[in-house]
């Protein structure tokens, strides 16, 4: 009977290991989180005006010129979305109350490109806000 006990306690305890390194694992701090969110809306899904909800400052701007530029414009019937994903390669920060989170886009159509860039974060409001960020063409 000691044995069972001893034998289940040490299963319960190594599930609740198992789950506080998954828990750990699979947070993200809020300010990757807002990051990933904006590329996710911008990029992926191809949507500025969705993009102004989680911008503030330059980045904001940036976007209403965007879908200013964009308003009346639709795709072609045969728009193909490309596939595209992304990946956050590190976050720094923070620094004058800021993060800075590089990445990269990869983008398939008729030629593969990547994108890199930085989005860079501040809290606005009461949460964090991306207020800026620039983007390189590395090239078909």
């Amino acid at each position: 009977m000691r044995r069972k006990n001893i034998t289940k306690w040490f299963g319960l305890g190594i599930l609740f290991i198992f789950g506080v390194v998954i828990a750990c694992h699979s947070e993200k701090p809020d300010h990757q989180a807002q990051a990933e969110r904006f590329l996710q809306v911008y990029y992926l899904n191809i949507d500025p005006q969705g993009a102004l909800a989680i911008t503030q400052g330059p980045a904001k701007e940036k976007m209403q010129r965007e879908v200013e530029l964009l308003r009346g414009v639709s795709p072609p019937e045969s728009h193909e979305t490309p596939k595209m994903k992304y990946k956050i390669l590190r976050c720094q920060g923070p620094a004058s109350g800021k993060f800075q989170c590089d990445y990269e886009i990869y983008i398939e159509h008729d030629v593969k490109i990547t994108r890199r860039g930085k989005v860079t974060l501040r809290v606005e409001e009461g949460q964090w806000r991306v207020t800026q960020f620039v983007e390189e063409l590395d090239g078909p």
